[in-house]
């Protein structure tokens, strides 16, 4: 499990991203809310996804509701375009540790200084 997970992160890396990485400007959908949504790069959300893992690793994925999951962390821009998925983390992980991971990640989308 632990071997595919990596290989489509790898993938999504390569696919998934920003079209504007630097996020010059504010989407047009929120120009008449300015200043108020400056630096608004999009939404984030995360869910538990089932998979069927080794034998030996059943009790690192159990999720709080017992079932056997990874914990998968999607952002997306504000035309709901993916610009980043960060998956594979077991199902046991909370929430904000996944977070913390994640923002961690040379491609995990900042929003711009200031």
């Amino acid at each position: 499990m632990t071997e595919m997970a990596e290989l489509f992160t790898r993938f999504a890396d390569k696919i998934i991203g920003p079209l504007d990485p630097t996020y010059s400007s504010v989407h047009e959908d929120l120009r008449e809310f300015e200043p108020y949504f400056d630096g608004c790069i999009g939404a984030l959300d995360g869910t538990h996804i089932d998979v069927i893992v080794n034998k030996g690793r059943k009790e690192d994925y159990r999720n709080m509701h017992g079932d056997i999951t990874i914990n998968v962390l999607a952002v997306v821009d504000m035309d709901m375009r993916f610009t980043f998925v960060g998956a594979g983390r077991d199902g046991a992980c909370h929430d904000a540790s996944v977070l913390t991971e994640c923002k961690a990640a040379a491609n995990f989308p900042h929003p711009p200084q200031g």
